[in-house]
């Protein structure tokens, strides 16, 4: 009798372990199908049936021949919506050695003979795609040269759900066209990113009011030029000595234009202000055998050597900048519009 009391509670015993496995395996749920994997998989079925490059997309992904993971190849998409001539923007699901999420926004402006370059960039750090790093850069473009560039990071994490970050130039732009983009992108292809594991930054930071910095960061990009006319070297060469001078007065682009070498040499540097109102210090950040100090007087701009007492510079100037070094204004014409003879 003990040995059957015994086997009953054998069986008991593994009849629970059964139902417990059966009632776990009901609980879990059902399997997400990872969103990188999903799709590549839409595209490349729908690239059977149409030409991205001449709808509304412009999608490419890598070849899976030349990747270790071919379920997490690299995707780039740009809706051409969202772009025009000034503004391009395009999301990215890359995979080199590491997967990330990545947003990229760029726009070119043209200013007084200047071309401006931003590029703003949100790229995942993390496999979760919890943090990011938003970095942004400015170049100045004169003559296809770059003259002058700027730079700055900041991160971005989701705790919580909540979004934390700090601002940049061009953040909100970003984070706009990322959500108008991937809102249609989910419509065109049947794709819904909510049950597939993807994390929607742009969502969940747009209700966050991400403050526009555009109309600050322009107006503090703007320079105002000043040009001096052409002056004879020891060689005989014309030069045309030049300053871009930031509107803040933060900073100023020294350029010497050599007329017939039509060639330049691009100095940037700080400028610090001095105990006399309109004059400023030029700070280079290398050895110059001259250091100059400038005074802007409305349209035009003086140069002197700042071993000369900032007075002294001052009364000079009230007397007509008689002994300034170089005397430049905004009226006079750029060192190109010369040509290759003076």
């Amino acid at each position: 009798m003990e040995n059957m009391k015994k086997r009953w509670r054998l069986y008991g015993l593994c009849l629970l372990s059964v139902c417990l496995m059966t009632a776990c395996q009901k609980s879990e749920p059902e399997a997400k199908q990872d969103f990188w994997t999903e799709t590549i998989e839409v595209l490349e079925e729908a690239s059977k049936a149409k030409s991205y490059d001449s709808n509304a997309w412009e999608i490419g992904i890598q070849d899976a021949s030349v990747v270790s993971d071919a379920d997490h190849r690299s995707v780039h998409i740009t809706w051409k919506d969202v772009n025009n001539a000034q503004e391009t923007f395009s999301f990215s699901l890359e995979n080199y050695g590491k997967p990330s999420i990545v947003y990229s926004y760029k726009k070119t402006m043209e200013s007084d003979a200047k071309t401006i370059q931003d590029i703003a960039v949100v790229r995942s750090t993390d496999t979760a795609y919890q943090v990011y790093r938003a970095s942004y850069q400015r170049n100045v473009y004169q003559d296809n040269i770059c003259i002058d560039s700027t730079q700055q990071e900041v991160d971005i994490q989701i705790k919580d759900n909540r979004v934390e970050y700090e601002n940049i130039p061009y953040l909100k732009e970003v984070m706009d066209k990322g959500d108008k983009l991937l809102t249609a992108f989910q419509k065109e292809f049947g794709i819904k990113y909510a049950k597939n594991g993807f994390v929607n930054l742009p969502a969940m930071i747009k209700d966050t009011n991400i403050v526009s910095m555009i109309d600050e960061l322009e107006t503090n990009a703007s320079y105002t030029s000043y040009y001096s006319l052409p002056q004879i070297n020891a060689k005989g060469h014309s030069l045309i000595t030049s300053l871009d001078v930031k509107q803040d007065y933060s900073s100023v682009i020294y350029q010497v234009y050599d007329v017939e070498g039509q060639g330049y040499e691009t100095r940037n540097m700080a400028l610090e202000a001095t105990s006399i109102e309109n004059l400023y210090n030029m700070i280079p950040d290398y050895d110059a055998e001259v250091l100059y100090a400038v005074y802007f007087d409305g349209e035009a701009a003086y140069l002197y050597s700042q071993k000369q007492p900032a007075q002294e510079i001052y009364e000079d100037v009230q007397q007509g900048a008689v002994n300034a070094l170089t005397v430049l204004n905004t009226s006079n014409p750029s060192g190109e519009s010369y040509g290759t003879a003076y």
